[in-house]
């Protein structure tokens, strides 16, 4: 069985630097992932593919609204008890997104590091 994306530790530097390098190609997988996993634990919002579609049929609105209930996602997935939805807001907004995967990728990077019952699905 595959690990779930939610559990694998990933170097922050490694997410940058591919993030970059492939012209943010890299963001998407990681996006699609992120959600597919997210969504296949708490059965909300769209799979992967389904985000990037909405989004794109949206015009980049529905952007704004995922990246506000991310932060409720992920508690109910049991990846943090911490609600950073404003935040996230405000960052997706400022920075396109790049900076609401880094954090998220840290958040995972401290439960799958951690040992954590919460981090074990």
């Amino acid at each position: 069985m595959e690990k779930s994306f939610l559990n694998t530790e990933r170097s922050i530097v490694f997410v940058i630097i591919a993030y970059i390098f492939t012209l943010g190609i890299y963001g998407l997988y990681w996006l699609i992932r992120f959600q597919n996993d997210v969504h296949r634990r708490t059965g909300e919002g769209f799979g992967g593919w389904g985000t990037v579609g909405i989004c794109i049929v949206t015009w980049g609105i529905y952007n704004y609204y995922w990246y506000y209930v991310t932060s409720h996602r992920l508690i109910k997935a049991g990846v943090t008890r911490e609600d950073t939805s404003t935040r996230d807001l405000l960052l997706g907004i400022f920075t396109g997104g790049i900076a609401n995967l880094i954090l998220w990728q840290l958040t995972i990077n401290e439960k799958a590091l951690s040992g954590s019952p919460l981090a074990m699905f």
